[in-house]
């Protein structure tokens, strides 16, 4: 089996997928994969040709100024995602032919987006109030409220993963309750419960 498991920064998807790797499925982290390729040397080159010397410390691609660049512009963000998706869904595909045997994650910001939710059996979009994201996007990554609306602005909204999805989670509350949430929709899905029909889950 395979689950696609999205939600915009802030939603708290990663802590989702810690829980789901605790529970025995193995995660497929697209977040790490693409940092992974930031020292990918043809990517740094398309990334050069595209937003200049000012997106890199030294000879490293900075994160932070090249997510301040593209968050606050739809046209550079768009593409970034055309340079960087060929090469981490490679890396994604590579990584389910090595786990055949094992119940898959692929915990993607972009699945629809990239077209990796056409691999996955049951889709997952992990919701929450803007306010929250904004402050857990804060938190996180030590960035300003500006920067942390900006990056929000720029991604999808709720409504689009309440009509992409398969099942929605709005995480709003606390971390006990997710949990619970969480294992009683993998249980369900397991005994064949939930199918392809969008159920909405509030944590």
């Amino acid at each position: 089996m395979i689950i696609g498991l999205t939600g915009s920064s802030g939603s708290g998807k990663s802590t989702i997928a810690g829980m789901l790797k605790a529970l025995g499925f193995f995660v497929i982290d697209c977040d790490a994969l693409s940092k992974s390729i930031d020292g990918v040397e043809k990517y740094k080159v398309l990334v050069e040709e595209n937003f200049g010397r000012e997106v890199f410390d030294g000879e490293n691609i900075s994160r932070k100024k090249l997510g301040k660049l593209v968050f606050s512009d739809k046209e550079k963000l768009d593409i970034l995602t055309k340079i960087s998706h060929p090469i981490i869904i490679e890396l994604v595909i590579s990584k389910i032919k090595e786990n055949l045997s094992k119940d898959i994650i692929i915990d993607a910001p972009l699945l629809f987006e990239s077209g990796l939710d056409s691999m996955c059996d049951i889709t997952i979009g992990i919701i929450a109030d803007k306010a929250l994201r904004s402050k857990r996007v804060m938190i996180r990554d030590g960035v300003s409220e500006d920067y942390a609306l900006a990056r929000i602005s720029s991604q999808q909204s709720s409504e689009f993963y309440r009509k992409k999805c398969t099942l929605i989670i709005e995480n709003n509350g606390d971390i006990d309750s997710l949990e619970n949430t969480l294992r009683n929709i993998i249980e369900n899905i397991k005994l064949g419960e939930i199918a392809c029909a969008k159920t909405s889950f509030t944590d």
